[in-house]
């Protein structure tokens, strides 16, 4: 009498929980299909686009990828620091996305509209990419999504990790701006990266990022990778090529850095670049890496 009761009662638990995770998955299924989405910031719309939503993105800001996708209707919001208030109302978004970066009194006007804005800070490591990443696939409903792709992504930097300590550690000078000097000291996810590929930030113990160029000849580095800035990074190389006796002179280690992809990390390709810099960093020469073409590739379908 008691089996019978008790496989009735998992019967009945069993059915409970399958209509549960039905239900779930259609509010889920339903949730994305009416979410229309405005991003104010190309980091995130490009995370957006990893996780399989730029069919629910309506609004976006210029130089977003989504302008060259000539099969999607995307409104042009204007730029990063001047967004159209009165575009983004008329689009009727169920979440507008911002960053750190958004002026706040654009904010503050649509927030006072009663359009709900979810702010993203600047990340300051790479664990926040990580956390921000996961943050955005809660609030999208694309979760499980973004665990899987997080998942792999700290699977493969701890892989890049122990390749790069394979290596001698090397001292690295990381250029982000130019006029005046700027760098990256410690605080920084591009620390972090030097710290991840066995590197040795010559500004790693300064409070800010301003330095002089006295300061990088006495710390002598092996490497110096320089951010794109167009014409004035490719000045940079012709400054520092000049001091032979440096050792990133002698080393042939002048490298310049995508600035997108520095800038604006999305993941998996962030990992990505950072294997590319370890290589650019430990190897003699720059082969193709094979390995992110994969990664870009395997989280790049619309589920």
């Amino acid at each position: 009498m008691f089996l019978k009761l008790g496989k009735k009662v998992l019967k009945k638990n069993l059915i409970v929980s399958l209509l549960f995770f039905v239900f779930t998955n259609c509010l889920i299924a339903k949730r994305n299909d009416t979410l229309r989405i405005v991003s104010l910031t190309p980091s995130v719309t490009k995370q957006l686009i990893v996780l399989g939503l730029s069919k629910n993105i309506v609004g976006c800001t210029e130089y977003s990828p989504l302008v060259k996708m000539k099969n999607l209707k995307v409104a042009i919001i204007g730029g990063v620091s001047d967004v159209n208030i009165e575009s983004v109302v008329r689009l009727s978004p169920s979440i507008v996305f911002a960053n750190s970066l958004t002026p706040k009194k654009i904010i503050e006007k649509l927030k006072a509209l009663n359009i709900k804005v979810i702010v993203f800070k600047y990340p300051e490591s790479i664990e926040d990419i990580f956390n921000s990443f996961l943050k955005l696939g809660v609030l999208t409903g694309k979760e499980k999504k973004a665990k899987e792709i997080i998942d792999f992504s700290k699977d493969k930097l701890k892989y890049i990790e122990n390749k790069a300590h394979q290596f001698s550690s090397k001292k690295i000078f990381f250029i982000i701006g130019s006029h005046p000097l700027y760098t990256a000291p410690q605080g920084t996810y591009i620390n972090d990266i030097i710290e991840k590929i066995n590197g040795i930030n010559i500004a790693r113990n300064l409070k800010s990022g301003l330095v002089s160029r006295e300061f990088v000849l006495e710390k002598n580095p092996d490497v110096i990778l320089i951010m794109d800035m167009g014409k004035i990074a490719k000045e940079e190389i012709k400054y520092w090529t000049k001091f032979k006796n440096l050792n990133a002179v002698k080393n042939n280690k002048i490298f310049i850095i995508d600035a997108d992809r520095l800038g604006s990390p999305v993941l998996p390709d962030f990992i990505d670049l950072i294997e590319e810099i370890m290589k650019m960093v430990h190897k003699k020469s720059v082969q193709s890496v094979e390995s992110g073409v994969r990664s870009r590739e395997l989280f790049n379908s619309e589920h």
